[in-house]
């Protein structure tokens, strides 16, 4: 008969469980059993030891006295990482120098033995569309809003060096506005203040482009102006 199939079953139970941190005492000779199938939730206030409880089951604490059973076995003692439990932190511990989907499947990559790649590949997919995650939902989400300030900025400031180089040789003659685009340039690559750059960067386009458009009146008025004294 299978662990779900039998409900009296105790998934976790705690005997008589003590649990001291020095004149401290965070449990007190707690009796508990969690049958299969069962929903708990420990309530109570800021240090009453819920998450001293949650601690023990999942092995990164050892119980003072007592007993702590997984399926009927005694635990105490049992690392961490060798207990078929799992525990979701309060500040989420997340590993920095691993990507999002490495954190998720993190679990699936400890199992003894270790799932396969296609495996753990699947239910790493499946965890993500439960959570909303999909690749697609987490580009349009995610990607896509972090990724327009910068590509705004860098199309803008490129845009501006370009309309520089055109723009010195025929009215300023000289390298003012290729210089105040590098600096803008390297102001927004140190400050990273992509929102700002994009402002700034819209605000000298529009002006660029209001002198480019004055700059091609103004030639084809004199090139009309020649034209009629020619014909004069």
């Amino acid at each position: 008969m299978g662990l779900q199939d039998n409900p009296s079953v105790a998934v976790v139970s705690f005997q008589h469980v003590w649990k001291r941190f020095g004149e401290i005492i965070a449990a007190q000779d707690l009796n508990l059993a969690v049958r299969a199938g069962e929903f708990l939730s420990f309530l109570g206030p800021s240090g009453c030891g819920k998450t001293t409880l949650l601690r023990m089951i999942a092995g990164f604490d050892q119980p003072s006295d007592g007993d702590v059973l997984l399926r009927g076995q005694r635990v105490n003692g049992v690392p961490a990482y060798k207990r078929p439990v799992n525990m979701v932190f309060q500040h989420y511990a997340l590993f920095p120098h691993l990507n999002i989907a490495d954190n998720v499947a993190y679990g699936l990559k400890q199992r003894s033995p270790r799932p396969p790649a296609k495996e753990i590949d699947k239910r790493l997919l499946e965890a993500s569309q439960d959570l909303g995650a999909s690749p697609f939902r987490t580009f349009r989400a995610v990607t896509l809003p972090l990724s327009i300030p910068g590509i705004a900025t860098g199309c803008m400031l490129v845009f501006i060096l370009l309309m520089g180089e055109f723009l010195i040789p025929a009215l300023l003659g000289g390298g003012k506005v290729f210089f105040i685009g590098n600096a803008l340039v390297d102001l927004f690559l140190q400050s990273r203040n992509w929102a700002y750059g994009s402002a700034v960067a819209a605000t000298l386009v529009v002006i660029m482009l209001l002198t480019v458009s004055i700059y091609m009146k103004l030639m084809m008025r004199s090139s009309n102006q020649r034209e009629e004294i020619s014909i004069l």
